[in-house]
């Protein structure tokens, strides 16, 4: 096993996908069906099967979770390919790379085609989430988002 040598001073508040609290949330395993991966922070809907998930859609299940136990890394460059198992939080409170700006408390919404989290109302090829953004954020960053079921 190899020892860690450096450090950073100023290591991250948090990634994309960093569950975000230890208050209750529901996460479920699902396969990823998308060829081209699915990054954690991301929304997902239903896949083929019932185990199965797509990355974004018009009928998102919930947001990939990470898990640094399997990935071992802390980068912001994680995807999980094809046919890998992943977590994906239904309710609960995750942090998102927040595509916009927006105020405590905002709705908030999910690009179809991208799973990519932002703040407001949904227009045309998005899709209004069940849940609120937790920070005021004035500038595109992390956030945490309280999830609520989707269904």
């Amino acid at each position: 096993m190899a020892a860690q040598t450096s450090y950073s001073l100023t290591s991250a508040i948090a990634y994309p996908g960093l569950i975000a609290d230890l208050g209750p949330n529901r996460i479920e395993s699902y396969l990823v069906e998308t060829v081209a991966g699915i990054a954690p922070g991301l929304t997902v809907g239903p896949g083929t099967l019932d185990d199965q998930c797509v990355l974004g859609g018009t009928a998102p299940v919930g947001v990939v979770v990470r898990s640094l136990d399997v990935e071992n890394n802390v980068s912001d460059t994680i995807v999980y390919a094809a046919t890998e198992d992943v977590g994906v939080m239904i309710s609960g409170v995750v942090w998102v790379s927040l595509g916009n700006t927006g105020a405590k408390g905002a709705a908030i919404y999910s690009i179809d085609a991208t799973g990519v989290i932002q703040s407001g109302t949904a227009g045309a090829g998005q899709t209004q989430l069940n849940g609120e953004l937790m920070d005021t954020i004035t500038a595109a960053g992390l956030a945490r988002i309280r999830l609520t079921p989707q269904i």
